[in-house]
């Protein structure tokens, strides 16, 4: 089966080594976002991909922003997403 990803927000830094993007997909018609990482910062390109996050644009906006704020890398994605999660639910 093939998902199209739409990018929504895209932001790099470390002149194009770092690149974070809001991805939307659409789950049985209901958009649903996620957030990819791509790092070609130490000599290998490392990418990571976490999507159907949530339904929310508003909340995917801020993990967004909070990934950026503090150089979030690919490998470490997942986890900031699961305590970010974890955080917004409590």
């Amino acid at each position: 089966m093939v998902v199209e990803m739409e990018i929504i927000r895209s932001e790099s830094y470390a002149q194009g080594r770092l690149t974070y993007e809001i991805v939307k997909t659409f789950e049985m018609g209901v958009p649903v976002f996620g957030m990819k990482i791509v790092s070609n910062l130490f000599g290998k390109r490392e990418e990571h991909l976490v999507s159907n996050i949530t339904l929310d644009e508003s909340t995917i906006t801020t993990l967004f922003e909070t990934c950026t704020k503090n150089i979030v890398l690919p490998s470490s994605l997942r986890e900031i997403v699961e305590d970010f999660i974890i955080s917004d639910v409590a």
